[in-house]
């Protein structure tokens, strides 16, 4: 095919590029030529959680498989980089918490993902409890400060 001239075959390659270039359109160019498989549940361990079910619907819905369980790989059911990444962000946004690429690709089983964004959490839930118990104790030095300061405390012999 020719197509007469650089000029316009550097427009070709500019667009072309451009086109590959957004992720939206590239994504949404290969979710419609993917249709929705049906899996064989032989194997298949439910998700049993809240954030099991989430994960798994997640996943299910970039993969675009009708199920996903608790002991499937990630990349076995036809996942790869981009996939995750789309993933990751949606467990950043839906969990606030901070899931980045890495974790995601050491962690391709979903129940193994499942426990490291549990864990994520609860480290989460332990820092802004920590947080809170430290404000507390340091608001009760400070009284405990001012009202030695003013003579309102007695002795510790009971004086």
């Amino acid at each position: 095919m020719y197509f007469g001239g650089g000029q316009v075959k550097s427009r070709l390659f500019n667009r072309i590029a451009t086109e590959l270039s957004d992720l939206d359109k590239l994504s949404r160019a290969i979710e419609a030529q993917k249709p929705v498989q049906c899996r064989n549940k032989e194997g298949y361990v439910a998700p049993e959680t809240e954030l099991q079910q989430s994960l798994a619907s997640l996943w299910a819905e970039f993969l675009k498989v009708d199920s996903v369980g608790l002991d499937d790989n990630f990349f076995e059911l036809g996942g790869h980089s981009l996939l995750a990444m789309q993933i990751g962000f949606q467990v950043r946004e839906k969990f606030t918490v901070e899931f980045s690429l890495e974790a995601f690709l050491m962690t391709p089983v979903l129940r193994a993902q499942s426990e490291r964004i549990e864990e994520m959490l609860f480290k989460q839930a332990n820092e802004g409890e920590l947080e809170l118990l430290l404000g507390e104790i340091e608001k009760e030095d400070g009284d405990a400060n001012w009202s030695y300061s003013t003579g309102e405390n007695h002795s510790r012999n009971g004086e």
